[in-house]
């Protein structure tokens, strides 16, 4: 805005022989941009668990504030490799031309490289959130332990096994290993976490503060084939191996929502399950006795199958629902059918609007990278041009030149693309291991995926490099014998 505010003309056309040298950049340039990187990522990303362990309060808005320190520190590291690099005791002069050049017009280029790798960062985290959500529903869906699974209400007029056999022989399918046992929605206890007024952190202990699926041994058996020998009292949890939350260790009562009838229980162990995840098993006896006098709107049927041929289905199929289409709905909705061929064929065209947005995000953060680089680049070559004239005249052969003005570009293209592809891996991985504490096989699936990205990106920034290399030099009259 200052910028264009301006009136006089030439102070515009001469913005650009303006200098603006960089100081000496000394040796803890390096250390510090490194600490205050890690120091940024670390505080901005964990400063909500910091709040809510030693002030018991809600994390305030400006605690985002604290992911600035990574400005300034890239910052730093950038003018550390630009200006100072790594230097030769052997040969402290081999490239004291390029330094020089960029030390006298260094401060316009550092700030377009901050730019860029911020662009560059911005695009890469677009770009891993399709890989790392598809290999995630992929790894999921495979590991399922039947084709489809169903949640069927009591109370309501639901599809019964006939009705389930005649619908699959229209898609041509044929049902097998059909099992379907009753379960059961209760409340159960827990402290409740909430924010008073002042942002405080408030605990309160209810003897019902969620509901509970639970179903039997016997039915547990019958579903997966593992037995249970469950004393009365004893709860049992199933979770999916992927899931970032552990089981619910802490439930001790559990409540019939119409009689008011409660066990008193304690957890025994875990069991890994996708498409029992969430299920809670108890002793047959205990089942049945929480289980006297419930309604049938308390009461529900769970149905798992197999299907011969789970992807010969070549017809298209929809809900009947008014908002079926929505996200909100094949996200949220609590009876959604788990059926193995429509989340695999289905994902991205229900995630369609996602993938896109953030597709095109990267596209354009990616692509401003590429110009302003480009520009950059010119712009460095262009302002010395009169000192590439003056070393023809002083001696320096075409290999000396081009080295030279290798050296400058390489700088502009390489460091904003390192740092910025190695500060957002750094960070995501950091993401997903404080999600749960690990790095599951998904997700290192899709880390690997990432990495392939990457790597094409930066095959693509080193094309681009060559062919503005090849320009540059052209405008100065330099042979590019290697290039």
């Amino acid at each position: 805005m200052r910028f264009l505010s301006r009136t006089n003309i030439l102070d515009v056309v001469n913005e650009q022989r303006k200098s603006e040298p960089v100081r000496d950049v000394k040796s803890w340039y390096f250390p510090a941009g490194i600490f205050l990187v890690i120091f940024g990522a670390a505080a901005g990303y964990g400063h909500p668990w910091f709040f809510k362990a030693v002030f018991g309060i809600f994390a305030p808005a400006w605690g985002n504030l604290l992911y600035l320190p990574i400005l300034p520190g890239i910052y730093l590291l950038i003018l550390f490799f630009v200006i100072r690099g790594k230097g030769s005791k052997k040969h402290p002069y081999r490239k004291i031309i390029p330094r020089s050049m960029m030390k006298f017009q260094g401060r316009q280029t550092v700030n377009n490289m901050l730019i860029m790798t911020l662009l560059i960062a911005g695009a890469c985290f677009a770009m891993f959130y399709i890989p790392m959500l598809a290999s995630g529903n992929l790894f999921a869906t495979n590991a399922w332990e039947k084709d489809f699974s169903l949640r069927l209400r009591a109370d309501q007029d639901m599809p019964d096994h006939e009705e389930i056999l005649q619908l699959a022989g229209e898609y041509r399918l044929t049902l097998k290993n059909w099992t379907e046992v009753p379960m059961i929605v209760l409340g159960k206890d827990g402290t409740g976490e909430d924010i008073d007024e002042n942002g405080k952190y408030v605990y309160q202990y209810r003897e019902v503060i969620s509901d509970c699926i639970a179903i039997s041994a016997s039915g547990y058996e019958a579903l997966t084939g593992d037995h249970l020998d469950l004393s009365p009292g004893i709860y049992d949890e199933c979770i999916d191996q992927d899931s970032a939350y552990g089981p619910d260790t802490g439930t001790t009562l559990l409540t019939n929502m119409v009689t008011g009838d409660a066990l008193d229980v304690t957890f025994g162990t875990v069991h890994y399950s996708h498409t029992l995840s969430g299920f809670t098993v108890l002793n047959d006896e205990d089942f049945t006795r929480i289980s006297r006098d419930l309604d049938d709107s308390w009461k529900e049927t769970f149905v798992q199958f197999d299907a011969d041929s789970p992807y010969g289905a070549g017809d298209e199929y929809r809900f009947s629902q008014e908002d079926a289409d929505t996200f909100q709905f094949w996200s949220l909705w609590k009876y959604k059918l788990y059926f193995r061929v429509m989340e695999q064929n289905d994902f991205f065209m229900n995630m369609a609007i996602l993938f896109m947005t953030f597709l095109f995000m990267a596209i354009v953060c990616y692509t401003a990278a590429l110009i302003i680089s480009y520009t950059r680049s010119l712009t460095v070559a262009l302002s010395n041009r009169q000192v590439y004239e003056d070393l023809i005249r002083l001696g320096a052969g075409n290999e000396f030149r081009f080295r030279s003005v290798r050296q400058q570009l390489s700088k502009i293209y390489s460091l904003p693309t390192i740092l910025g592809m190695a500060a957002i891996t750094l960070f995501f991985l950091m993401i997903l291991f404080a999600n749960d504490g690990r790095i599951s096989l998904s997700e290192g699936t899709g880390l690997g995926v990432c990495l392939v990205i990457m790597l094409i990106l930066g095959a693509v920034i080193f094309l681009f490099y060559r062919r503005t290399l090849k320009t540059v030099c052209r405008m100065l009259g330099i042979r590019t014998p290697r290039v």
